[in-house]
Order: C-alpha cells, then structure tokens, then sequence
C-alpha cells in the first residue's frame, strides 16, 4: 500500500455499516445490497479509529509486529477495492448516514391472531 495513502483519514463510506456478532461481523453496503464478513478485530479497529489513518491504527494495534502490520494492511486494502472505505483530509464535510425513522402514527404495525374457527364463523 502506498505510504501516501498510509497517513491519509479513512472514512467508512456512509452507505456502510457494521453489525457486530459473537464470533464474526459484517459490513453491510446498503448502496449496492451486499455485505462482508469480517473479523470482530477489524470491527473494532473501524469503530475506534473510524477518523483516523492507517498507520495510526497499525500502531494501536501492530506496534513492533510485523505479521500484524501486513495483515491491517491486507484488511484496509481489501476494504479499500470493495469500495467499503475512502481516504480524504477533511473529514467534516462527510455526515454519519442517518438509520432513525419517525413514525407519525400511534400504531406502525400489529398482528391480528385467527384460528381457522374464527375464519369459519366470519364467513
């Protein structure tokens, strides 16, 4: 990976995001329908250095290894072709994508249980 690249922000695209599970996570691209497992290390290093540069994640997490280092590496690249992350300098021109959901209603869904023997009696 380019050195360049290396001391740049990195940004998950807005259209991504991560859900964390026991064993495993996922990033789920919304934009494209599509989604990526990934390791729950990977989870967290994005979720705690989501304004931060490579190589200020692979001194949080590498510092003097060697084998980790590449593997961040391979990480941030596979997440950068998939198009799951973005590099800028400025990271305040770029809006967490916003999932809430205002309902104007009272009610916004309900069950309605019936036995066969009620559907008998209604016909």
């Amino acid at each position: 990976m380019d050195k360049e690249i290396r001391t740049k922000i990195y940004k998950l695209n807005p259209t991504t995001v991560i859900v964390q599970g026991a064993s495993k996570s996922t990033l789920c691209d919304l934009e494209k329908d599509c989604f990526y497992s990934i390791p729950n290390a990977l989870a967290a290093i994005l979720l705690d250095t989501s304004n931060n540069t490579i190589d200020n994640a692979i001194i949080a997490y590498g510092k003097n290894n060697l084998t980790i280092e590449n593997i961040l590496i391979d990480y941030f690249e596979y997440l950068l072709k998939n198009d799951l992350i973005f590099f800028t300098n400025n990271i305040d021109n770029y809006e967490i994508l916003q999932l809430d959901y205002d309902y104007p209603g009272y009610i916004s869904n309900g069950i309605i249980d019936i036995s066969n023997n009620d559907i008998q009696n209604a016909i």
